[in-house]
């Protein structure tokens, strides 16, 4: 998905996105069942969990620049809290 996106966006281009933070020590693809409305049958989405570390890292493997990524603590009452990340597609 990096290298796709990478190559789609204009020199200097921002990535930015955002999820929550992983189950420690549940890195890499993960899935998820989501309901439909009318459908029996769930959904199944796969999303990638990593750490702050492990996002600024993949980031930066796959050419981007001034990669980051933080995890921003829950509201009170909360118990996740966001994980956001940003890079720079090279050039400019």
């Amino acid at each position: 998905m990096l290298p796709v996106i990478r190559q789609v966006l204009k020199p200097g281009g921002v990535l930015a996105f955002s999820q929550r933070p992983p189950v420690e020590g549940c890195y890499g693809c993960q899935a998820s069942y989501v309901n439909q409305a009318d459908d029996p049958n769930p959904l199944v989405v796969k999303r990638w969990d990593y750490t702050s570390d492990m996002w600024t890292g993949l980031l930066k493997e796959h050419g981007f620049r001034y990669a980051l990524a933080n995890e921003i603590t829950p509201p009170e009452g909360w118990k996740t809290g966001t994980l956001l990340a940003r890079a720079l597609a090279p050039g400019a």
